[in-house]
């Protein structure tokens, strides 16, 4: 599927209707192992080099753009001095 990881590759139809309809995200999480570089992992674990567990998903709130009542299309947030209008 285009634009999913390589990890979530046995989504269904009704995994997608799930989190459209139901707010069930479970089948969209991914953990992965990412490997720290040396300057990374001195500032943050103060080794060499570190493995870290990520996770990645996606979510039901998106804080770019106002959902519509159709919970499908969305209009663009406005900001007039530095003062979100909905």
């Amino acid at each position: 599927m285009k634009g999913f990881s390589k990890g979530i590759e046995d989504i269904t139809y009704n995994d997608f209707y799930n989190a459209l309809f139901n707010n069930d995200f479970n089948k969209f999480n991914i953990k992965f192992n990412d490997l720290w570089g040396f300057k990374e992992s001195l500032r943050r674990k103060k080794t060499f080099l570190t493995y870290n567990e990520k996770s990645k998903s996606i979510q039901s709130v998106y804080d770019k753009r106002i959902l519509l009542d159709d919970n499908i299309n969305t209009k663009p947030l406005t900001i007039e001095n530095q003062i979100i209008i909905r």
